[in-house]
């Protein structure tokens, strides 16, 4: 009898600690799971890019629904024009330099959830709208490139995240804005 209370007491032991972390995950919202991602992951970038003296590149992989975070360095022959201090690296999968820059350190991607799809990255200027690959560039000397991240959800609602260039929030709107607007 004593070991059948024993081993009871393990398994609520054991449910205890395990129940709130699987309840945790099976509950969250999407949605909400993308938004904490992106509130949190924006701003620690721009402060590590500035900690570290290093430029981060948040790579906006439209076609496999994923956003990867690694770091790169200058070109060794950067001249300063309009693209290369407020535009972006585009193209490429992520895998290779991009314009001299070096992937390294790259953390784990964050694959969306499947209800949540990203329709577009908008930049401002000449740049203006990404459909394919697309890269956000943190620099080393504390800001980033502007841009929208443009999202749908399952039901098809339109959201956006926009990325400041000098601030480190990251704002979220429940609609289809463009810079134009």
């Amino acid at each position: 009898m004593i070991e059948l209370v024993v081993v009871i007491a393990v398994i609520s032991v054991v449910f205890f600690f395990a129940v709130p972390r699987i309840g945790g995950n099976l509950l969250v919202d999407p949605k909400r799971r993308v938004s904490q991602w992106m509130l949190t992951t924006v701003p620690a970038l721009k402060d590590r890019a500035v900690r570290e003296q290093k430029n981060y590149v948040l790579q906006v992989d439209i076609g496999e629904q994923r956003f990867r975070v690694s770091s790169a360095e200058p070109p060794v022959d950067s001249t300063v024009t309009d693209t290369a201090m407020f535009g972006t690296l585009m193209g490429g999968d992520g895998d290779n330099a991009t314009d001299g820059a070096s992937r390294e350190d790259k953390l784990p991607p964050f694959a969306l959830p499947e209800s949540i799809r990203v329709d577009s990255v908008e930049f401002p200027g000449p740049a203006g709208m990404v459909s394919g690959p697309a890269e956000i560039v943190f620099y080393a000397q504390g800001y980033s490139d502007k841009a929208l991240i443009h999202m749908q959800d399952a039901a098809g609602r339109p959201f956006a995240f926009l990325i400041e260039t000098f601030l480190p929030q990251v704002r979220i709107y429940e609609d289809d804005i463009h810079f134009n607007d």
